[in-house]
């Protein structure tokens, strides 16, 4: 039953298709199963416009402070340059010696909050950038 495989043509035939079961094997194991979902693009992170970990004093709290604070032309600027009565919010030296009352003030709102009454309250996402800025020890970056 075997002899007709001793003969060179059915010995190069018999390595052809040795071959191409191997091949083919090779090419089936290699193909990986996969469903339309996989294909589906999952949808990109969500987007945080209150990034606290980005925030930094020149480019986050000094503008939150100055817009909240001394806008100029509001009637509300209670902190302008040049009033006596009340600190100023306009560079990074005035402001971190009121990091105490910032923190009463605007974050705890006691004893009297701010901003007062009838101004503009700050968001959640103002709050909470002043609030991270202060737990790091307010520092000037």
């Amino acid at each position: 039953m075997f002899e007709q495989f001793h003969t060179p043509m059915n010995k190069s035939k018999f390595s052809t298709v040795i071959a191409m079961v191997a091949f083919l094997a090779t090419v089936v194991s290699s193909c990986a199963w996969h469903s339309m979902e996989e294909d589906v693009i999952p949808p990109p992170p969500s987007f945080d416009p209150c990034d606290t970990l980005s925030a930094s004093f020149s480019d986050t709290i000094l503008p939150i402070l100055v817009a909240s604070c001394s806008p100029a032309g509001s009637g509300q600027g209670c902190h302008l340059v040049g009033n006596n009565n009340r600190p100023e919010v306009s560079n990074y030296n005035d402001i971190s010696l009121i990091t105490d009352r910032i923190q009463a003030r605007v974050i705890n709102r006691d004893p009297s909050p701010m901003p007062p009454s009838g101004s503009p309250a700050l968001s959640a996402c103002q709050l909470e950038l002043i609030q991270r800025w202060l737990d790091a020890g307010a520092p000037n970056d």
